[in-house]
């Protein structure tokens, strides 16, 4: 209880912390991918690759989607990931000890894992991961929005005032964008190669 010299939001020896939440969250993503590629040997001395490739995420479904945030309830999957490839390899002086070789293709990444999983667990509802601060001593001001002063603590998630699955104000929220698009990179080499003995060889690239 607070006494006469005890004022509710000056009585912070540190920062105010409350936290609720399952403590874990547990998902699934699989990766896709499908390559096609022929050789083309033109003449003696060139020879051309051309293939293609296609990847795909799936994500997964989310758990506890913020009903006043309807971005919280779906997961986009990039399904147009076609990556084409083409390189050749030409014999420069037609003795097979001089090489040129080159490629150029496209290339995607993954959505990374923490990435889903802060969109999974971040959706402002009290069933997910939720931190509350607010200041110390000087002032008693929440820093986040909502917080409460000392010596209230929020409800806890479950209770009449406060429904499992409702939403806490000030809270994050994380949700992927509608047109999601994976990591793409553009990326070629050129490579000149010259034997110079029996068992080896320079090159530049």
């Amino acid at each position: 209880t607070l006494g006469p010299l005890r004022l509710a939001g000056q009585c912070y020896t540190s920062n105010f912390q409350q936290g609720f939440g399952a403590p874990a969250f547990e998902f699934t993503t699989t990766d896709l991918a499908f390559y096609v590629q022929d050789d083309w040997r033109w003449s003696p001395r060139l020879t051309v690759n051309l293939g293609l490739r296609y990847e795909i995420q799936l994500m997964p479904e989310p758990q506890i989607p913020n009903p006043l945030f309807p971005q919280t309830g779906t997961f986009p999957t990039d399904k147009n990931n076609f990556g084409p490839r083409g390189g050749f390899a030409y014999d420069l002086t037609g003795d097979g000890k001089t090489s040129l070789r080159g490629g150029l293709g496209v290339y995607y990444g993954r959505l990374i894992n923490s990435t889903i999983s802060n969109a999974i667990t971040n959706t402002g509802v009290d069933r997910g991961q939720v931190q509350i601060f607010a200041n110390p001593v000087s002032t008693g001001t929440p820093v986040t929005a909502n917080a409460p002063i000392f010596p209230n603590v929020l409800p806890v998630p479950g209770s009449v005032a406060n429904p499992s699955g409702a939403h806490v104000p000030g809270s994050s929220i994380v949700v992927l964008e509608d047109d999601l698009h994976l990591p793409m990179i553009i990326q070629g080499d050129v490579i000149f190669e010259r034997q110079i003995a029996r068992n080896t060889a320079v090159s530049f690239s």
